[in-house]
């Protein structure tokens, strides 16, 4: 018996979604087997088996499809009929750029293809890379002032927007001037601060990378710092690693917006607002440095020399050290918003210089506003002086109507300059003045005032003389005093009449009271001799009385006195007041008298 012949032609087509897919993308195979006929054909299958480089995702074929063999078993075909396949596949990473082939295997049949040529599909891909790499560089704590010391940190997020992996992925991020580098850390690879190179490595998509710069910002130099991705092994979709563009999306850049913020000043003023202090006293300099910027200063140095109107004594300072040699208040560190102090204690000076200036010599920021960096006040010191004056006399025990002079010597013992300076000397009515004599000034008898009129400088004295004659009665004590000066006195009080003060001294002479008549006298009328005068016999016998006789006894003249020593008695003038005068007449030139 003759065996049955069956004529069929089965054909195997495979096609492809996608022949350049982007890694990590689905692509779907599709496979056709058509039956061309003219029988049918029983029993079908064939293998596809997926190439390296993708990996399988789904079918459709309701498990006819074993993606473990890859064997897809058909069944029947009949004549004219087509069956279909389609298998999801994700293309993996690292295939770019590489042919991926994926061809199946022979129809499997009980009959016999008429035509074999046609049994076998194929299909080829070459799948590419889709980096889409995005760099945004900022502060942590924003752009202002760093929240501790001059600490900022920088933060640098590296994305991946696209569909594939970015791979040998380098961040070049090379700090200014205007910062010192502290540390770092990363979620992913080193950060070299001398090159400036991060080597990230790979980027997958949508997995941020992020490094973290600690940095010290300086007071000077630049600020604005720059990253961006240097390099990667695959291309960018919108951008080229390493070409400085700022207006691609792999350039950023961060710079502090406080730089011009950066301002140190001084202020000086005198505790206790004491701007006209006195001369010898104690002053106190008060100079204030204030950080008005965002930055601690690291190193300040601010210039206080005293000028020779002062002598320094003693300092005292918040922070930092003075040095007296050289006037320079050296500060290691002055906090952002805040103010160190310095107070010098120095003692007014008679002469020189009061202005005292106070100036920012040098500092590690750059001071934007240098209109602050110095203070200077002038006191205007009162003078101190010390005036002491003595009194001395030529004759401590005269005799009544001698010539004696009274010597006062007016001295400065500084510190300052006396001005303005009045001396009194009343003489008092145990004296009469005569005449007087002086190495400055004037002396006016009437008020007792001696006018100084120039200034007695420190260690220099000026005199004064007065010649009297000592009454016989009176009030012999003699006080001088100063009355009046420009500048204060250390130990005493002007015109306070305090005996006990060195500007005020007296001398009490003690008077020798003597009676003396005349030898002779010629009361002829020219002028002298006139009078019979019996010198101080008042002072000595109040009550005295007098009684002149002439040569005969007759009584020509008598008196008694009214008991009061101050009053001038009334003394013969030579004319006759007795009984046997004749006349009104004179007593001959000639003769002597007897005084009972």
């Amino acid at each position: 018996m003759r065996p049955l012949q069956f004529f069929l032609d089965l054909n195997v087509t495979k096609t492809i979604d996608n022949s350049s897919p982007i890694e990590l993308s689905t692509i779907t195979y599709t496979i056709t087997v058509s039956n061309n006929g003219p029988d049918n054909a029983t029993n079908v299958s064939l293998v596809d088996n997926l190439p390296n480089g993708v990996t399988y995702v789904s079918d459709n074929s309701s498990g006819a499809y074993n993606s473990g063999s890859g064997i897809w078993t058909i069944g029947d075909v009949l004549n004219g009929s087509v069956k279909t396949l389609t298998i999801e596949a994700i293309v993996n990473i690292g295939a770019s750029g590489q042919t991926i082939t994926n061809t199946t295997s022979n129809l499997s049949l009980d009959q016999t293809d008429t035509d074999a040529s046609n049994n076998i599909g194929s299909v080829d891909i070459i799948p590419i890379r889709d980096v889409d790499l995005s760099l945004v560089k900022s502060f942590v704590d924003n752009n202002g002032g760093p929240n501790y010391g001059n600490i900022k940190t920088f933060e640098i997020i590296v994305s991946n927007s696209g569909a594939s992996i970015a791979t040998g992925v380098e961040v070049t991020d090379i700090l200014p001037s205007g910062y010192n580098f502290i540390s770092y850390s990363s979620t992913t690879g080193v950060f070299d601060e001398v090159s400036g190179i991060w080597n990230v490595g790979t980027v997958v998509p949508g997995n941020d990378l992020v490094l973290l710069i600690e940095v010290e910002v300086l007071g000077t130099g630049d600020y604005e710092n720059c990253a961006e991705i240097s390099k990667m092994n695959e291309i960018d979709r919108d951008s080229i690693p390493g070409n400085g563009n700022a207006n691609e999306d792999d350039y950023s850049c961060e710079s502090i917006s406080f730089g011009d913020d950066l301002d140190l000043g001084v202020e000086k003023t005198i505790v206790g607002n004491m701007l006209s202090p006195s001369v010898g006293n104690q002053i106190i300099f008060n100079i204030e440095l204030t950080n008005y910027g965002l930055l601690d200063v690291l190193q300040v140095e601010v210039e206080d020399i005293l000028p020779d109107g002062y002598t320094y004594v003693s300092y005292q300072a918040t922070s930092g050290t003075y040095n007296i040699s050289n006037g320079i208040w050296s500060l290691s560190n002055v906090i952002k918003q805040t103010s160190e102090v310095l107070t010098l204690v120095a003692t007014v000076n008679a002469f020189g210089n009061y202005e005292n200036c106070t100036t920012i010599l040098s500092s590690s920021i750059m001071d934007k506003d240098s209109s602050n960096d110095q203070s200077c006040i002038t006191p205007t010191p009162t003078g101190l002086i010390d005036l002491e004056l003595t009194k001395t006399v030529s004759s401590n025990n005269p005799n009544a109507l001698d010539e004696i002079e009274f010597t006062i010597q007016i001295t400065n013992k500084g510190p300052s300059s006396a001005t303005g300076i009045q001396i009194l000397d009343l003489i008092p009515n145990g004296y009469n003045f005569v005449s007087f004599s002086s190495t400055a000034g004037d002396y006016n008898e009437t008020n007792g005032i001696w006018n100084l009129g120039s200034a007695l400088g420190v260690g220099d004295y000026e005199s004064l003389s007065i010649t009297v004659n000592v009454l016989p009665t009176g009030d012999w004590k003699n006080t001088a005093q100063v009355q009046s000066a420009n500048e204060m006195d250390s130990d005493s009080m002007p015109g306070n009449n305090n005996p006990n003060e060195d500007d005020q001294d007296s001398v009490e002479v003690n008077v020798n009271i003597k009676a003396f008549a005349p030898e002779e006298f010629t009361p002829n009328g020219d002028g002298i001799n006139d009078t019979f005068i019996i010198q101080n016999l008042h002072v000595l016998y109040p009550n005295y009385r007098m009684v002149i006789v002439n040569r005969w006894g007759s009584q020509v003249y008598e008196y008694k006195h009214n008991g009061k020593p101050n009053q001038e008695p009334e003394w013969w003038d030579g004319f006759s007041r007795g009984k046997m005068n004749v006349g009104n007449s004179i007593l001959p030139l000639t003769g002597h008298i007897s005084i009972l």
